[in-house]
């Protein structure tokens, strides 16, 4: 039961965790002066009214300027390169089977894996008191 729960939730945060790496974001941000007005994740940043005005009325400078990161999440999700994967045959594989040869030792076919083990001591013999036999 315990196990089953553990797997789907290892299951949606993976899950998870692709959908967030690969989730592009942009934040926009409205300044006037250096004070910080308004900050937007995925809609446009209101603007705070200071901003010249386009009906003809002649104004300085505007002190509030607008700002817009884009933070890129990945575009491809792919397994290893080919080449990596070559390399990585090459080495483990052969390392792998040194290991196996080496240090696992093959089992003998006469080994006695009840050598050292006595049988409990038999007190009734139950088929014969209750008269039960297998036929």
């Amino acid at each position: 039961m315990i196990k089953a729960v553990l797997h789907k939730g290892f299951s949606i945060a993976l899950a998870l965790l692709v959908v967030l790496s690969t989730l592009s974001v942009t934040v926009e941000k409205h300044y006037c002066g250096d004070k910080l007005v308004d900050l937007s994740v995925f809609s446009s940043a209101e603007k705070c009214g200071m901003e010249p005005s386009a009906d003809g009325e002649i104004s300085t400078k505007s002190c509030c300027k607008d700002t817009t990161e884009l933070i890129n999440g990945q575009d491809e999700l792919s397994k290893l390169d080919s080449e990596i994967t070559k390399r990585v045959k090459q080495l483990f594989v052969p390392a792998l089977n040194y290991v196996r040869l080496a240090y696992i030792e093959p089992l003998s076919a006469k080994t006695d894996h009840f050598k050292g083990y006595d049988p409990p001591p038999l007190i009734v013999d139950n088929q014969s008191y209750y008269q039960v036999y297998l036929i």
